[in-house]
């Protein structure tokens, strides 16, 4: 209880100013949320059928099909049973699973490689696929919403490759379905963006999200407006000399994927913003370091072997 109290104690002064204020507005905003929770049509059930895919996470092989419970740990054979978002604690092993096996197959790291093996015949499936997720994780009613980077990771990846294959993703006969999903996950991000003391790999993740949503609804004018918003949090995740404040490898290689990727869809679309340079520097300097100790086989940090799919990769 000391301990626990302690902890409390040391976080609260790590605070910086304005974030006991933006705490508690958040802690206010799960009223908010809860409301639309209980609003939700609890009846969604969306009959579809798409094509089965095998996929490989963390070296065991899950088949994807109509019966696969996507909120689940299949290495330690644990479900995360549908409720309020709110109401998970992510560190019980018991309720959740282990969080990296429980949230992997949801990030759709495999969805962009999935679109390549579809024939015309199966074009139906490219949407149909994440149909069937959104029918068995609604909104606010599965633990795979509780945090902004997997949101974020999920919707880049189902987006950008969506874009990458116009003919796929014109064919749709529940086209509703999706841009409800793209609402969703648009004011989840707006209104959880993980800032102050807890910006960090987390809070590039959730702008990357919400500029592969602008990116996909073709509202570029909102990008750089996004950007340069927070452009001093994303500056805050390096140190001088170009390394991350994660201090960690795998996760300053996630940052430098996800940096680029929204650079690089910026440039797509001919978006230009005062920083562009300056954030290419940035990446530009994590790659060189990783290089680096990769060279002389450092492992430093976390590693959980996470995987974001590169921009030039869809």
């Amino acid at each position: 209880m000391i301990n626990k109290l302690n902890w409390y104690y040391y976080r609260y002064s790590s605070f910086e100013r304005g974030e006991t204020v933006w705490r508690l507005k958040r802690f206010i905003d799960i009223l908010y949320w809860f409301f639309i929770w209980v609003k939700r049509d609890k009846n969604l059930n969306i009959n579809t059928n798409f094509k089965e895919y095998p996929c490989e996470i963390y070296g065991k092989t899950i088949l994807i099909t109509k019966r696969i419970y996507w909120a689940s740990d299949n290495k330690n054979n644990k479900l995360a049973p549908s409720r309020f978002v709110f109401f998970y604690n992510k560190n019980n092993f018991e309720d959740v699973g282990e969080l990296k096996f429980t949230n992997e197959l949801s990030r759709f790291t495999w969805y962009p490689e999935y679109l390549k093996t579809l024939d015309k015949n199966d074009y139906p499936s490219a949407k149909n696929i994440i149909y069937h997720w959104f029918s068995q994780n609604q909104f606010l009613n599965s633990f795979l919403w509780l945090d902004g980077i997997e949101v974020g990771l999920r919707t880049y990846h189902i987006l950008v490759a969506l874009k990458k294959n116009k003919k796929i993703d014109m064919i749709d006969n529940n086209n509703y379905i999706l841009i409800n999903y793209i609402k969703c996950c648009e004011s989840w991000l707006t209104k959880r963006l993980s800032l102050y003391s807890s910006a960090n790999n987390h809070l590039i993740a959730e702008l990357l999200g919400l500029v592969s949503i602008y990116y996909y609804t073709e509202k570029y004018d909102l990008i750089p407006n996004l950007l340069n918003k927070y452009i001093g949090y994303i500056d805050n995740q390096f140190h001088q000399d170009g390394w991350t404040t994660e201090e960690s490898i795998t996760y300053g290689k996630d940052t430098s994927i996800m940096l680029d990727s929204i650079l690089k869809l910026c440039s797509e679309v001919h978006i230009r913003f005062p920083k562009i340079g300056y954030l290419q520097n940035k990446i530009n300097s994590i790659n060189l370091i990783i290089e680096h100790l990769n060279s002389y086989g450092f492992e430093i940090g976390d590693n959980d072997k996470s995987i974001i799919i590169n921009y030039e990769s869809f």
